[in-house]
């Protein structure tokens, strides 16, 4: 079958063998071939479903499996089809098991297409929609056993509270985009770089210290710190983006996760999810562990199109 990671910049298509649903414990189904594109929803939006159609007909060209199952953005008003959020309606949750992909009509493709939901919460108010299935998979992995937090870092990082398959809250952290817009449009601009992304641990990691002890003031207090650094002591460019970095993340952490002794899951591979573990270790919080997150995807969308099958069954 084909699974596809469809999101708001970038569009990755995977070939993958089948896989069995009775698996105890579940196997990962093996990735056979994987392509990529920057036809993401931005480039698609407005442009009618024929668009996405043809943009994923021609990025499927010469895979003949007829299933092709899709998460994220597009499922979204934006996106193909609309496909209303599975909600989060109280403290009790939402058993992600319960999360089934929907079909829709993919015409002029003659495979079968299938739409994962994401997930929407009502108090407080948040969406999303990809990461849904990235914990899906987590619970799948971990047959259940998982307790604790999920952080999925990310230009809005989200983290989640999951009790084995039952997503309890989730919350958003605008982290990434905020660190983007101070870069490059305010005024410590002047003492940031614009382009490097290079990691100085000391000077990332004192920044998380700063950031973590803010005491939940998302380290506000301490922004101007940068430019008065780089005018009296001459920190700026890449010393200063990691401090910044570090001072976001090290607050984001601080709201988001207070409990130090609760486990940590970081979902992600890329150099953030790096920092993000680097930021709880130093924080000394007990237990932080590392899933990747494309493996995740692809079982989530198992396990979620397997579920769409039972449900045919049963009907």
């Amino acid at each position: 079958w084909i699974a596809v990671d469809w999101g708001t910049t970038h569009l990755r298509v995977m070939r993958v063998t089948a896989g069995d649903k009775t698996d105890a414990p579940p196997k990962l189904p093996k990735l056979l071939e994987e392509r990529e594109s920057d036809a993401g929803l931005a480039s698609l939006a407005g442009k009618g479903q024929a668009a996405f159609a043809e943009t994923l007909q021609a990025l499927l060209g010469g895979w003949e499996e007829q299933a092709v199952r899709m998460c994220g953005m597009v499922g979204s008003k934006q996106g193909w089809q609309e496909i209303p959020y599975a909600m989060i309606e109280d403290s009790s949750g939402l058993d992600l098991r319960r999360v089934q992909a929907v079909s829709i009509d993919a015409d002029p493709l003659s495979q079968m297409v299938t739409i994962m939901p994401g997930v929407a919460q009502s108090a407080p108010p948040d969406v999303m929609r990809g990461e849904e299935t990235q914990l899906l998979g987590l619970a799948t992995q971990s047959e259940g056993q998982f307790q604790g937090l999920v952080c999925l870092p990310g230009t809005h990082c989200k983290w989640a509270r999951l009790s084995g398959f039952r997503l309890r809250e989730f919350h958003t952290y605008m982290t990434g985009e905020i660190f983007s817009l101070l870069k490059t449009h305010s005024l410590l601009r002047h003492s940031l770089d614009a382009v490097a992304d290079d990691y100085l641990a000391d000077d990332f990691l004192s920044g998380v210290q700063a950031g973590h002890a803010s005491g939940g003031g998302g380290g506000w207090g301490d922004l101007f710190k940068i430019r008065s650094a780089d005018l009296l002591q001459g920190r700026r460019g890449v010393c200063a983006n990691n401090w910044l970095s570090g001072l976001l993340i090290g607050a984001e952490i601080g709201h988001a996760a207070p409990d130090r002794s609760m486990p940590v899951a970081i979902v992600g591979g890329a150099s953030l999810a790096q920092r993000y573990v680097a930021a709880l270790q130093a924080l000394d919080y007990v237990q932080v562990i590392e899933f990747a997150a494309r493996p995740l995807t692809i079982l989530g969308l198992q396990h979620a199109y397997n579920g769409l099958d039972g449900a045919a069954e049963r009907n």
